[in-house]
């Protein structure tokens, strides 16, 4: 499974949107994919090749052309055609065999 990382978000490619899925509404003249820990966000400004869902909570990103995903920290990105399924990064101790979001 093909998958990127931007910061404490990742995003791994599926095949197909789950059942259910609803498409978002615009904020603006972006999709926000999501907010980090210092008011900075993940955003996707090529909403004209790009449709973001959401099922049960979770997004998902349907993009028809290459676009960009940019935040104010991080390099920008271009993601590929395609289904993105949005995540939070995991990190685990071993220590404690515990896993926690990646702050980013």
């Amino acid at each position: 499974m093909k998958q990127q990382q931007q910061g404490d978000v990742l995003l791994q490619y599926v095949k197909t949107l789950p059942s259910g899925a609803k498409a978002m509404t615009k904020n603006g003249s972006q999709w926000i994919i999501m907010h980090g820990e210092g008011g900075h966000i993940h955003a996707v400004r090529d909403i004209e090749h790009s449709t973001l869902y959401e099922v049960d909570g979770q997004k998902y990103l349907q993009i028809h052309e290459p676009v960009e995903l940019s935040h104010e920290t991080h390099r920008m990105q271009v993601l590929e055609p395609g289904i993105i399924e949005i995540g939070v990064v995991q990190e685990f101790d071993y220590l404690t065999g515990m896993s926690a979001p990646v702050v980013d």
